[in-house]
């Protein structure tokens, strides 16, 4: 619940800063978000009703079980191969599904106060 409720604080305190700071900044406040919160799903603890079970999936996985998505057991394979715990899954998963969500909404929206407003309602 503190994490929710800190994220909430921290996209308002975003977005009352966004309207202080001059026009020439204003593109800059929507990068630091993504960046925080991408920091947040990067090296997330306990947040979510699906962390558990991806830390079972992590730990029990083969590479020649039936699962509908292969990705993922390969990409459980290469992390077990070279000793990486669950965590670094995570990272791997946060990196590109924040760079594709940040490049779509860029495209959509020029508005930077929409633009971080999306992105917490993604969060």
């Amino acid at each position: 619940m503190a994490f929710w409720i800190g994220l909430a604080i921290f996209i308002l305190a975003s977005i009352v800063a966004e309207r202080l700071l001059p026009p020439q900044y204003k593109k800059f406040m929507p990068i630091l978000v993504m960046c925080v919160l991408t920091f947040f799903g990067l090296f997330r603890y306990e947040i979510g009703t699906d962390y558990d079970w991806y830390i079972v999936l992590f730990d029990t996985v083969k590479i020649d079980d039936l699962y509908p998505e292969p990705t993922f057991l390969l990409l459980v394979e290469f992390l077990h191969q070279f000793h990486f715990s669950y965590q670094v899954m995570f990272i791997a998963y946060e990196l590109p599904i924040m760079l594709l969500l940040w490049s779509g909404i860029r495209y959509y929206t020029k508005d930077t106060e929409i633009q971080i407003l999306i992105v917490a309602l993604y969060y």
